[in-house]
């Protein structure tokens, strides 16, 4: 991976991939149309829990079968979905479904209810831990560089060194982030922000001496 290429991509909106199994599959393919290449429903019951997945070779089989398209969304699922758990992320199982090409992965809580989506063709993995950046330092050796902007601010290509760590980060699927910041730390805060609208949960602590 070119690190200097690689940027974040928007975070998947679980409502866009939601549909009810009791919709038509005429419904579906209108919302599968609208999906911009992320071609997978996730099918819900009346308690909003997962119960399969559909796709267009779903619903291409189904119609093959004999099936029309004002039948049920649950009459062409695929029951058989593969997720992770909220509170058990298996990296090992991840990396499995990674080869063997699978795009959207849910997540899903122990009532059944789905809480993420994880896109595997942008992301490397899913790491269950937090990180934290080092960002509060003068950068001495770089003034007159420096002297009004912080190092982590200063440009590497079109991005900040600190959106290149963060991208990384965000690569491998870790979003909770401590920025610790000093110098200038105002000016960090103001350009980075909490990124939520990025998939990432960005906290500063502020140091006393840099």
């Amino acid at each position: 991976m070119n690190l200097l290429n690689y940027k974040f991509f928007p975070m998947i909106k679980i409502e866009d991939h939601i549909i009810h199994q009791d919709e038509n599959i005429k419904t579906a393919m209108t919302r599968l149309n609208r999906l911009a290449g992320r071609l997978t429903l996730f099918v819900i019951n009346d308690e909003n829990k997962l119960t399969g997945t559909l796709t267009d070779g779903d619903i291409r089989r189904g119609l093959i079968a004999g099936k029309t398209i004002e039948q049920k969304v649950k009459d062409f699922m695929y029951p058989h979905f593969r997720y992770i758990m909220e509170n058990n992320i298996d990296v090992f199982k991840i990396k499995q479904y990674r080869e063997q090409s699978l795009k959207l992965l849910p997540v899903i809580n122990q009532e059944g209810n789905i809480t993420k989506i994880i896109d595997l063709t942008h992301t490397r993995t899913c790491l269950p831990v937090d990180a934290v950046i080092m960002a509060g330092g003068r950068g001495e050796r770089l003034r007159p560089l420096t002297d009004t902007l912080p190092k982590p601010l200063l440009k590497l290509g079109d991005k900040s060194i600190l959106e290149h760590n963060l991208s990384l980060l965000s690569y491998y699927g870790i979003e909770d982030i401590y920025i610790t910041v000093n110098y200038l730390a105002e000016k960090i805060r103001q350009a980075i922000g909490n990124d939520a609208g990025k998939g990432l949960r960005i906290k500063y602590i502020q140091e006393n001496q840099p």
